[in-house]
């Protein structure tokens, strides 16, 4: 059946208001995180007749939309810059709209820059600047009159920047041009080969909790592969790294990398190498989930055991 879900409510923030809107296929077993990747494009649009429109040519090119209606936050409006190493929002509203950004890993993301409910500046430079988003495409588009608008978005980094009624003329063939793609066959075959004797030499450094090896090992690996499915070595890099943030209890360096991994398990089988990539993504977020039950203070508090091994086929 076909339901709205309510995704204004967050169990760290219960009182923080974030309007995003989706409809979605739901079935019991069905959970936020099994929508697919490449099949979503956000849009930072409250104008309901505007969000009707992209909808349209979204759905219409396969994809689904998900819509934030409004994030507003006094005085982030007129920001310049953000520090690259602190562009992942600890807490906050922001916070809870990251975490979102994060788990659907958009094939693009669309900014209407005449919406004065969305301070898009922050989220321009903030999505700009944060690894774990920054590859996302970012389209804008606002009233042409608006030119220095229109310049400052272009200025701040986004992909494409276009007057409102040359964006909603050309928006199939925006969509087309910018949404980020894969190559599920090329990564698929990448992922059939046996696992590199440096990449399982990475996997048992892992598995010993020597997670500063592994990353340089694992590390190696990834700068050897040229394939398709390179990116299969980033995302245990980044869970190596997290474990190692936890170790030395840096929640924000252990969270940060959290959020940034979980861009490369949505373009990875579940299998790939002979490593279990599924069960480790599903290791990675109880990991991070309880990290953000403890909080930064508490980081001490955490249970090790948490820091699951690898599960893989060794081929020696």
């Amino acid at each position: 059946m076909f339901m709205s879900i309510p995704a204004s409510f967050d169990h760290r923030f219960p009182e923080v208001p974030i309007s995003v809107t989706h409809i979605i296929c739901y079935n019991d077993l069905m959970v936020e995180s099994d929508i697919v990747e490449s099949q979503i494009i956000v849009a930072f649009v409250s104008d309901l007749m505007a969000s009707m429109r992209i909808r349209n040519s979204v759905e219409k090119l396969g994809f689904q939309l998900q819509v934030i209606e409004g994030v507003t936050q006094e005085g982030v409006n007129k920001a310049t810059s953000i520090n690259p190493l602190q562009a992942e929002p600890v807490n906050g509203p922001e916070a809870v709209l990251f975490d979102k950004l994060t788990r659907w890993s958009p094939a693009m993301i669309i900014i209407d820059l005449g919406d004065d409910k969305i301070s898009w500046r922050n989220w321009l430079i903030r999505l700009k600047s944060s690894p774990a988003t920054r590859r996302r495409p970012v389209v804008c588009y606002g009233p042409h009159v608006h030119t220095e608008i229109l310049g400052e978005a272009e200025n701040l980094a986004a992909d494409f920047v276009v007057s409102r009624s040359k964006f909603f003329s050309d928006l199939p063939s925006i969509i087309a041009k910018y949404a980020r793609k894969s190559d599920a066959r090329l990564i698929e075959e990448s992922c059939q080969h046996l696992l590199p004797t440096t990449a399982e030499k990475g996997l048992r450094a892992f598995n010993r909790g020597e997670y500063f090896d592994a990353h340089e090992h694992l590390e190696d690996a990834w700068n050897a592969d040229r394939s398709a499915g390179r990116n299969f070595y980033r995302a245990l890099i980044q869970v190596a790294v997290a474990y190692l943030q936890i170790e030395r209890s840096n929640y924000r360096g252990a969270y940060k990398m959290l959020l940034r991994s979980r861009q490369w398990f949505r373009s990875i089988p579940d299998i790939c190498h002979g490593v279990d990539m599924k069960s480790l993504h599903e290791d990675a977020e109880v990991v991070y989930q309880t990290l953000l039950r403890l909080g930064p203070d508490r980081i001490a508090e955490f249970d090790r055991a948490l820091l699951c091994p690898v599960q893989y086929t060794s081929h020696e």
